[in-house]
């Protein structure tokens, strides 16, 4: 005797049979063999489920089974509820979402998933354990709150952290500072409230927290997918094709601009730095000091194309940089070739300042004229410069 189940799914596979029969007649070409090839493939599927489903007998349990009313599957108390596949279904509507906005949203949406699934698992394997709900209750928090309460913690404070931070890097320059005060003021006005009433219940406190929570995670959520504000680059010596290596100190202030690029430069070198040599202003003169050479130097040797770590030191009154020139490259501007100067340069030093910074030369000195040779100088100091032999 055919079950319930075994009836439907042999009527499926009917159905499908006879929609292949009837497709393949009145359509034709590539349509109709891709309709029938479907329905053929729904009728396999329904028959495999037929042999199964009768096999199994629909899990029916014939009352002359010793354990009919103990040990059948009908027989055991129906799951719990549980709110894991409500977290999963969130995590692949988060999945979707990431796929096509940003990509830390699709990894969340993947830690999502992966904690539904591991919690849904321990929550179905804890309820089958014993036939007593609250051991089985326990034996699912041995299990897994000293995993679960960790990482719910790290990852809560986690999305809070960037919530916030992806607000505050959404909002201007300006209004950033305001509504970290805001934020700030009311956290101490809502601790000041909670521990000023002891008797306040904790339903209202859970309440309060959950929502701010959420009000700032969504906030974040939104401005993250909007994305963040433009931050201008800071500029540099290296800018404006080098011409700041060539300015000095009178013709940077004169322009806010060249002022900008300045701007509260690190004027101080970690004692371990280990530069190459160092350059020393002093009385109006240019020297260097080099390790295993006696004395004030005027020539330094650089090996080609190295990345070499040069320290300037300012001990004169003023401010000073130390510009490294290494020959000229030769553009087309404007379908005219143009010979630009490779510079490379300090910020303005001021008194008793240093200053580390990287200089490479891409040729061999045999590049360059005699009247026009590698070297490091000063702006503004004529006459005083080093020179620089690539080997």
């Amino acid at each position: 005797m055919l079950t319930t189940g075994s009836k439907l799914t042999l009527g499926g596979t009917a159905l499908s049979v006879l929609g292949a029969i009837v497709w393949g007649i009145t359509k034709g070409g590539s349509v109709g063999y891709v309709g029938v090839l479907g329905l053929t493939s729904a009728a396999a599927a329904f028959l495999l489920l037929f042999v199964v489903v009768t096999y199994l007998r629909d899990a029916n349990v014939p009352p002359s089974a010793p354990d009919a009313l103990t040990g059948s599957a009908a027989a055991q108390p129906p799951p719990t509820p549980s709110m894991w596949p409500v977290v999963a279904a969130f995590g692949v509507g988060l999945l979707v979402v990431g796929a096509v906005t940003k990509p830390i949203v699709f990894k969340a949406a993947i830690v999502v998933l992966a904690a539904s699934a591991v919690e849904w698992m321990v929550q179905a394997w804890s309820e089958r354990a014993s036939s007593d709900p609250a051991y089985n209750a326990s034996l699912r928090k041995r299990i897994i709150h000293p995993l679960e309460l960790p990482v719910l913690v790290a990852v809560g404070v986690a999305v809070l952290v960037y919530s916030f931070s992806r607000i505050m890097l959404f909002l201007s320059k300006s209004d950033g500072p305001y509504a970290f005060i805001i934020v700030g003021v009311l956290i101490v006005a809502f601790a000041f409230t909670f521990a000023a009433r002891p008797t306040l219940k904790k339903g209202v406190i859970v309440a309060v927290c959950t929502v701010a929570a959420l009000g700032v995670v969504s906030t974040g959520a939104v401005m993250a997918i909007s994305g963040q504000r433009t931050i201008t680059k800071h500029p540099t010596t290296a800018d404006e094709d080098h011409s700041q290596c060539l300015r000095d100190a009178q013709q940077v202030a004169s322009n806010p601009e060249y002022e900008e690029i300045e701007h509260r430069a690190s004027q101080h070198v970690s004692a371990k730095s280990n530069p190459a040599a160092k350059v020393i202003l002093e009385n109006g003169q240019l020297h260097a000091e080099v390790v295993g050479a006696q004395g004030p130097q005027v020539t330094l040797t650089i090996a080609r194309s190295n990345p070499t770590n040069i320290l300037f030191i300012n001990r004169d009154s003023g401010e000073f940089r130390l510009t490294a020139y290494a020959g000229t490259d030769v553009q087309t501007v404007n379908d005219t070739q143009v010979k630009i100067e490779r510079l490379s340069c300090t910020t303005l030093i001021h008194k008793d300042g240093e200053q580390m910074f990287t200089v490479a030369f891409p040729k061999s000195s045999a590049a360059a004229t005699p009247d026009d040779p590698y070297r490091l100088f000063v702006p503004g100091l004529d006459g005083q410069q080093i020179t620089v032999y690539v080997p």
